[in-house]
């Protein structure tokens, strides 16, 4: 079944979906067309005469090699706290020496015994809290179940590292771009417009009126990752792509309903356009429906803060004007004069 059919499982599921429903007797179908992708994908970038066994063994100790290069990086011995201020106090101590030219007419040999007598003094002063940080860190054991520090995580992202490194994972997204079908990229670029924009419904593309509720907070189904990793959760194939977006009062899931004592409705901080929501302690509300109206109103705030500031005294007549500059202060031609004028006889008793 090939995704560019316009009857493959990946478009149905599109096309089938109602608000935050789909049709989930559809996706064994999509996750193998998924499965078919990474394949075709493997096939491309290992090639088709590889010996598949022979090439995972090398990918594996590959991967091996970075995990036991991360694990000597984890254990190996670090510089205790005490010992960076010593080494900073140290070398400031040189510089300032240094400075106040103590090492001048000084050969090499006389320089370093200098240098080691400010680092022995300084030593002395230090070396008792040094050894206890150094005991209690010889002292750390490291746990049995797991002595290497190697995560299950780890090991995931060093072998998609080996993968990446060997062109696979660009083959699966490139393998994947190709055959999803039209469906997917329409819904995906329609629900982040409607994020956006929030003048159009994420799912059935209907334009919502300024004075017509926007339903927030609910995940719509967009399409399916062929394989989806961001090393913070677990790589994960054939993993169903949500968008969290806006829709309409059709499409809106039963969870959001303004009857509910859960949701709450409060009005943009702009057009005002009602908007509708989960009311959730833990997370600030939104003031602004949409990305324009939030730049709308900063401009506006903007705007009028200009025009405070251009209210201004005439400083000949005493009227109050609107200034077209910052920095004017009379209200018209003839004011301007005078001051000119009050400013030269100034300047000419004062000579």
């Amino acid at each position: 079944m090939l995704s560019e059919s316009a009857n493959s499982a990946r478009a149905r599921l599109i096309r089938t979906r109602r608000g935050t429903w789909i049709d989930e007797s559809l996706l064994p179908s999509a996750r193998r067309e998924c499965l078919g992708v990474l394949r075709e994908a493997a096939r491309k970038a290992v090639g088709e005469d590889t010996y598949l066994p022979g090439w995972i063994s090398e990918g594996v100790e590959s991967a091996e090699l970075d995990l036991e290069l991360l694990s000597f990086e984890r254990l190996r011995w670090k510089n205790s706290l005490a010992e960076q201020r010593l080494h900073e106090e140290v070398c400031a101590a040189i510089d300032e020496l240094r400075a106040q030219g103590a090492f001048e007419g000084l050969d090499l040999r006389e320089r370093l015994a200098l240098e080691n007598d400010v680092e022995e003094r300084i030593w002395s002063k230090r070396w008792l809290q040094i050894f206890r940080e150094v005991q209690e860190a010889h002292n750390k054991r490291l746990p049995k179940s797991n002595p290497t520090l190697i995560t299950q995580k780890d090991m995931l992202n060093s072998t998609l590292d080996v993968l990446h490194r060997r062109g696979v994972l660009d083959e699966i997204l490139l393998e994947n771009y190709l055959r999803a079908p039209d469906e997917e990229d329409e819904a995906q670029y329609l629900a982040r417009e409607a994020s956006k924009t929030a003048t159009v419904c994420s799912c059935c593309g209907r334009k919502l009126p300024s004075n017509e509720p926007a339903f927030f907070g609910a995940k719509v189904y967009v399409g399916m990752w062929a394989l989806y990793w961001d090393r913070v959760s677990k790589p994960q194939i054939c993993k169903p792509r949500l968008e969290r977006t806006v829709l309409c009062g059709s499409c809106a899931p039963e969870w959001l309903s303004p009857d509910r004592d859960d949701v709450v409705t409060q009005l943009c901080g702009y057009c005002e356009r009602p908007m509708v929501e989960r009311l959730q302690l833990s997370k600030v509300h939104r003031t602004f429906c949409s990305d324009p109206c939030r730049q709308a109103y900063h401009n506006q705030l903007g705007k009028e803060k200009r025009a405070e500031e251009r209210k201004k005294v005439c400083e000949v007549c005493g009227e109050a004007f609107s200034a077209s500059r910052r920095d004017a202060k009379t209200c018209s031609v003839g004011c301007k004069q005078k001051a000119y004028r009050r400013r030269k006889k100034e300047a000419q008793q004062n000579q």
